[in-house]
């Protein structure tokens, strides 16, 4: 039986993360800086007790400025997604380096920090620009250019990508993900209260009818789930355990220590039957409440170390659990 393991992965998208319209509000702009001071906190923490995440980063963040060949912008020459929920052209409005507002949209002093990391971070990626890869929308020519531009971008930072995380884990066009050279994404979110059902597809309206389910489910003591990896084509999923929420919305009822009891019960059942415990969130998210929230993570973090330093968890980034998957000598199943 394979040993009991903790994958952490975060979606990192700043100004990308809520996007419906070219146009960004001032107050959101101000909000999302912010961002910042969470992944260098993150960071520190991560450092501190020797825990390897998964960036799953959106890829324009990663654009320094000696990318560009000339005059600060991306030239956007692949077909744009055609989403019929976004107001506009999905590549409009988006600064050129250096513009204001820009500071929302490109974050390379971020990504360095994270590459740079004493405890190594993987760097995966959140698609180029957090397109919905399996939205009707979204052609396959577009994923290939998104993602083959993601694999250019990481490779100035000196990495390959191997994971990637699709936004709203809304997943499609699996075949380009392993044309453009990638080993495993993170599965869609599994709760009971979602009754096997993709609610990534379904209406605004009907996913908030599930929030009250939503909410019983953060605040009950009960263990989240932890299915097995599975493989899919030439790509493992790495399947999801729990969202660690921040305080907005209904998750605003639910306390700090609930969060913490409720990932403790995790990392307890990933060590007794010898599972694999997914975790994953967005640093956005702890932009609201940040010294509570982190304070949250930072123990969950700390309990993971202990099991641990006693011999009894590992501890690995997406690309580690694909490839301990693809050598046989994990497989986190019954």
């Amino acid at each position: 039986m394979s040993r009991g393991a903790l994958v952490v992965s975060l979606d990192f998208e700043m100004a990308w993360s809520d996007r419906h319209s070219p146009v960004l509000a001032s107050r959101d702009a101000q909000l999302l800086r912010g961002t910042r001071a969470v992944v260098t906190r993150l960071l520190e923490i991560f450092d501190r007790y020797g825990i390897s995440a998964t960036w799953a980063t959106v890829g324009h963040l990663m654009i320094r400025r000696e990318d560009f060949n000339g005059g600060g912008r991306i030239d956007y020459n692949w077909p744009a997604p055609q989403f019929r929920w976004f107001q506009g052209g999905w590549y409009e409005g988006i600064p050129a380096f250096g513009e204001d507002g820009a500071d929302v949209f490109y974050a390379p002093d971020l990504v360095e920090k994270i590459v740079n990391c004493r405890t190594y971070q993987e760097l995966g990626t959140h698609t180029f620009s957090h397109i919905d890869v399996g939205d009707p929308g979204c052609s396959a020519e577009t994923a290939r250019a998104e993602f083959s531009l993601c694999q250019e971008l990481g490779r100035n930072w000196g990495r390959t990508l191997r994971s990637v995380v699709f936004p709203h884990n809304y997943a499609g066009h699996l075949d380009v993900l392993e044309e453009t050279g990638y080993r495993c994404y993170r599965g869609l979110n599994c709760e009971w209260y979602r009754f096997g059902w993709d609610w990534s597809k379904s209406s605004k309206a009907a996913r908030l009818m599930i929030q009250p389910l939503r909410y019983l489910d953060e605040k009950w003591p009960i263990c989240p789930p932890l299915p097995a990896p599975r493989r899919v084509g030439k790509l493992w999923e790495i399947p999801h355990s729990m969202f660690f929420p921040g305080l907005h919305g209904i998750s605003r009822y639910i306390s700090p220590a609930d969060r913490v009891r409720r990932a403790k019960r995790g990392l307890g059942r990933a060590v007794e039957d010898g599972r694999l415990f997914s975790l994953w969130t967005h640093p956005e998210n702890m932009l609201i409440g940040a010294d509570a929230l982190l304070g949250a993570f930072e123990e969950i973090c700390r309990e993971a170390a202990a099991l641990r330093d006693a011999g009894k968890l590992d501890v690995l980034p997406m690309e580690e659990v694909a490839a301990r998957l693809e050598s046989g000598k994990d497989t986190w199943s019954d």
